[in-house]
């Protein structure tokens, strides 16, 4: 099943930064090499050459190797000065702006406006790592372990006994459950290519499977992220192209589209219950379930009745986060430990998961968004509202 989505910066998708400056490079170098070369004949004819300015000019834009190799290949400058030990030097300090750059390259991405400010950790695949209120340096986001990060994840198949393979005991018998972050080992996914222009991020990465021991999966995420005013607007997409036999054939997986775990201390639940969505009828206070592991009816709280497709926490002071998937058809909730104080580092978390119930074939691409709203509940709705009429503008 392909869930297709729009806006989210659609125009710049299928560009490639990477390859644009190579073919730039490729094309310049070409061109340097070609000219110092007819300034050869130009000169051996005794006619009107090309100034020397354009000649080095041309090494400085770019073409350095091709009018060194102009220079070897032609015989030409040779002797000069300026270009006997002008164009090296040019070469030197445009290798050395390259190797700076890629010095003080970041771990992350990161785009804000007055109101929000996001992070995306490259060394865990991209995934969302920090969510601060305008310049604050407060994250509103827990990230206690790996599987906290606000990221993708899906299931796929049968769950299986792999422990002979290397599969973690505490997580088998487990299906085919490729993430974005890395694996239960911290083994990282690898980033394939990665922008950020304006507000909006991309990233590509081979993910990794959970319950496995440094085991790629054989699948590609990307996610484009957007922010504007107090919404953040996500896209993600997966692309299988599995090979295995082991996992078998399920007709539909639940699916987290996403998980998404905001501090405890946003300790209270708002959702609309009605049965009457996007009139405005007044939205419900809900009681927070408690998950406590190994203790049977304490669980996360499973509401198949949130028809706006929208639920959030907030704060004693009434801020706080919300989620709006709009392919969900029903959505997981609740609180891991008592705490209701706890922030990013800590164990205790609040939790929200949309879901939606999907087939994963072996060969298929899978695509969903979902936006993560701020400020009070009030606020949160009319973002909802404005994004489900499409009337939702920049303020």
């Amino acid at each position: 099943m392909r869930i297709l989505t729009t806006n989210m910066c659609s125009h710049l998708f299928a560009n490639n930064m990477t390859e644009a400056i190579l073919y730039y490079l490729t094309v310049i170098n070409i061109l340097t090499f070609v000219v110092y070369g007819i300034d050869k004949w130009k000169a051996k004819q005794g006619s009107w050459r090309i100034p020397e300015a354009t000649l080095l000019g041309m090494a400085i834009i770019g073409g350095s190797i091709g009018a060194l190799l102009g220079m070897k290949i032609w015989h030409h400058k040779t002797m000069h000065k300026k270009f006997k030990y002008g164009i090296p030097l040019i070469l030197i300090v445009q290798i050395a702006l390259v190797l700076l750059t890629s010095c003080k390259s970041s771990d992350t991405l990161q785009i804000k406006n007055r109101n929000i400010t996001l992070r995306q950790d490259l060394t865990r695949g991209g995934a969302i790592c920090f969510i601060g209120r305008g310049g604050q340096g407060r994250n509103y986001i827990n990230i206690h372990d790996e599987g906290r990060y606000v990221q993708q994840s899906y299931y796929a198949g049968q769950s299986v006994n792999r422990q002979a393979e290397g599969q973690s005991d505490f997580w088998s018998p487990w299906p085919w459950n490729p993430i974005q972050v890395g694996d239960y080992k911290r083994n990282r996914a690898r980033i394939l290519e990665n922008w950020q222009r304006g507000k909006c991020t991309y990233v590509r990465c081979v993910p990794m499977l959970w319950d496995m021991d440094n085991c790629p999966a054989e699948a590609e995420m990307e996610q484009w992220t957007e922010l504007k005013d107090n919404v953040v607007h996500v896209r993600c997409r997966l692309t299988c192209h599995r090979t295995d036999t082991v996992y078998g054939d399920v007709p539909v997986n639940q699916q987290e589209i996403p998980a998404v775990y905001p501090i405890s201390s946003l300790n209270h639940l708002y959702a609309y219950r009605g049965e009457h969505p996007f009139i405005s009828e007044p939205v419900d206070s809900i009681d927070v379930e408690e998950l406590r592991f190994g203790q049977n009816g304490h669980g996360w709280g499973n509401y198949d009745d949130i028809s706006e497709q929208w639920m959030a926490f907030v704060g004693d002071d009434g801020w706080g986060m919300g989620v709006y998937s709009p392919s969900a058809t029903q959505f997981l909730a609740g609180r891991f430990q008592s705490s209701r104080s706890g922030e990013a580092d800590e164990d205790a978390t609040s939790y929200i998961a949309p879901i939606r119930k999907q087939h994963m074939p072996k060969q298929c691409t899978v695509e969903y968004e979902y936006y993560l709203l701020f400020g009070t509940i009030d606020e949160i709705r009319y973002a909802v509202y404005e994004l489900k009429t499409g009337k939702f503008k920049q303020k």
